[in-house]
């Protein structure tokens, strides 16, 4: 169908310094993704929206949620006008995600082609959120996604006990190994960038960060239910031509203009630099954040400090990560797994 496209930004970042209606991009699109079997969300106040009628979703195998509130109606906090919430003709909801307008945000149209897909996207170690559908309007490309955990479960609920968090690094790390071996660097790996299969209503009775009583222990939570963490995010994504030289495989600049993230050494040097130990630095300085970290076995501090050295060269990689994380948790008593993980 035709679509004026007069008034729609040119570039990504044009998109993204738009302040206040975050909804402005989206609203002359109405018709033409509806057209898609697309439905968007509803504008409820200044900044949330919810579904476009009162059916509840329908499952889609991609969320879990608690039986206290499985007829609650939804609602999400737009804040960026990068994405959409939409509901399909049958019922399920997704998030339309723009990904890029011509030749701007190309890295992330690759990124997300590479890894997230077609049939890629349900291998065994794969933790990116998968495209379902990809919707292009002249040559601007948005790639439909489904709806996961409105927020990040890697860092909002409290861990049961150093077991558990363990279990959470290990899906970290197969996500970066699974980006890397595909020679795809991520480049953003922190807070809000990690989503679960987890349906998030803000009144599950789950434990949020605050003091124990004596004695008390955390609600359990991760083991409930096959809890998988999705990597979220990709605009930042460096790709490599999976025949390209080894020793080519380097970058010079930030990822994008106005990265504005705390950045390593190698960053910071002016040089080239490989990026995927990049990957292993941010992600170790996001662990270092849970509350209660400088009291976790040292054996797996010590671990995450590797992570996060100066040097590229004393990084693991991820693949190596794993195979250390895999020996520590072996090498730990049960004892210490049981540990509850509080500061």
């Amino acid at each position: 169908m035709k679509v004026d496209l007069s008034t729609f930004p040119k570039t990504l970042p044009d998109v993204r310094k738009i302040e206040g209606d975050v909804f402005t991009i989206w609203t002359p699109l109405k018709d033409f993704f509806l057209s898609n079997g697309l439905k968007l969300w509803v504008q409820s106040g200044t900044s949330y929206v919810r579904p476009p009628d009162g059916r509840p979703r329908t499952p889609d195998g991609f969320v879990y949620r608690y039986s206290c509130d499985d007829d609650e109606p939804s609602e999400f906090r737009q804040i960026t006008p990068m994405i959409h919430p939409a509901r399909t003709t049958d019922g399920r909801d997704v998030i339309i995600r723009l990904v890029s307008i011509g030749d701007s945000g190309a890295n992330h149209r690759e990124a997300l082609q590479r890894l997230a897909t077609g049939n890629v996207a349900s291998v065994i170690g794969n933790h990116c959120v998968p495209v379902l559908q990809w919707i292009v309007l002249e040559d601007i490309h948005f790639a439909v996604q489904p709806l996961l955990s409105y927020i990040d479960q890697s860092t909002l609920y409290c861990y049961e006990n150093v077991q558990d968090l363990i279990n959470t690094i290990h899906q970290m790390l197969e996500a970066l190994q699974f980006c890397h071996e595909r020679l795809v660097a991520h480049m953003d790996i922190f807070s809000g960038n990690w989503l679960s299969n987890f349906h998030t209503s803000g009144k599950e009775a789950t434990d949020f960060y605050e003091p124990l009583a004596e004695g008390a222990r955390r609600k359990p939570f991760r083991s409930l239910f096959p809890f998988k963490i999705y990597l979220n995010d990709l605009e930042c994504a460096v790709c490599f031509d999976t025949d390209s030289d080894p020793s080519s495989r380097v970058f010079s600049r930030p990822p994008i203009p106005n990265y504005g993230r705390t950045i390593p050494r190698e960053m910071r040097s002016g040089l080239p630099y490989d990026p995927f130990p990049v990957d292993i630095w941010q992600l170790a300085g996001l662990i270092e954040q849970v509350p209660g970290f400088e009291h976790l076995p040292d054996a797996l501090v010590e671990f995450v400090g590797r992570m996060r050295r100066e040097c590229v060269e004393d990084r693991p990689s991820a693949k190596e990560a794993i195979a250390q994380l895999q020996a520590l948790r072996l090498n730990l008593s049960a004892e210490e797994l049981q540990a509850p993980v509080e500061w």
